[in-house]
C-alpha cells in the first residue's frame, strides 16, 4: 500500500489496522503516513474507540445472557431479556456507535477527545535533534518502533525529563515490532527523552511537549 501526497487511508484500512490485520509493509507505509497526517491520526483514534466501545457492549450482552446482572438491576434485566435479541443486539451497538462518535465533536464534549498519537523515531546520539512531539498538558499515545531491537515478550518504557528524572513508567508487550503506551495525564511542555529497556538500556527517543 502506498499513499500519494494528498491521499487519506480509507476506513476500512484503518480497521485492518486497528485490528492487527494488516501485513507489516502495508501497516509500515500506513504508519510513516500517519506520522505528517493528522486527520488519519484522527480517523484511527476514532475506529480504535469505536472498536472498543462494541466490544465493551458485546460482553454487556454476553453477562445478561449468562444472568449475571446485578441484583437491583434484576427485574430490569428480565423485561430487557423478553425484547427479540435482534433488535436489543441493533441497540446496544447502535449505542456504542453513539458513544464512540461523540469524540468527533469536540465542540460539544472536549473531555471525550481521545489521547493525540505520537510516532517515535529513534535518537540516534545525543546531539540528534529531536524529531518528534506531543501536546503538552494533554493526554497522547506513544507508538515505538521495535525493529533491530531484541525480540522480547514485554519490554519496560520509561520518561525521563531534561535533568534525568523520571516522569512516567510502564512495561508493556509488543506488537508486530510496535510499543504502545499512553500517558493519560500529558506531559508539561519541555524536552523528554523516552527509553526501552529489556535487562538494559536498548534505545532512547527524543520528544518534546509543545504548548
Amino acid at each position: 500500500m502506498q499513499l500519494e501526497p494528498g491521499r487519506h487511508a480509507n476506513d476500512e484500512v484503518l480497521e485492518q489496522y486497528s485490528m492487527g490485520c494488516l501485513e507489516v509493509r502495508e501497516a509500515q507505509a500506513l504508519e510513516e503516513h500517519l506520522l505528517i497526517c493528522a486527520d488519519c491520526q484522527d480517523n484511527l483514534a476514532f475506529t480504535d474507540a469505536y472498536r472498543k466501545s462494541v466490544r465493551s457492549a458485546a460482553l454487556e450482552l454476553r453477562r445478561l445472557d449468562r444472568g449475571q446482572a446485578r441484583p437491583q438491576t434484576k427485574k430490569w434485566s428480565l423485561r430487557l431479556l423478553e425484547v427479540p435479541k435482534p433488535v436489543w443486539i441493533l441497540g446496544m451497538a447502535a449505542m456504542a456507535l453513539f458513544i464512540a462518535a461523540g469524540s468527533r465533536w469536540p465542540s460539544i464534549q472536549h473531555s471525550t477527545m481521545p489521547p493525540a498519537l505520537v510516532i517515535l523515531e529513534s535518537n540516534r546520539g545525543a546531539a540528534s535533534p529531536l524529531n518528534s512531539s506531543a501536546p503538552a498538558a494533554k493526554p497522547f499515545t506513544l507508538m515505538l518502533d521495535l525493529t533491530a531491537l531484541p525480540a522480547l515478550p514485554q519490554y519496560r518504557l520509561e520518561i525521563v525529563d531534561a535533568a534525568g528524572r523520571a516522569v512516567f513508567g510502564s512495561t508493556a508487550a509488543p506488537e508486530k515490532h510496535k510499543l504502545r503506551a499512553t500517558i493519560g495525564k500529558g506531559l508539561p511542555g519541555g524536552t523528554y527523552y523516552v527509553r526501552v529497556y529489556g535487562q538494559e538500556l536498548l534505545r532512547e527517543y527524543g520528544l518534546r511537549a509543545r504548548d
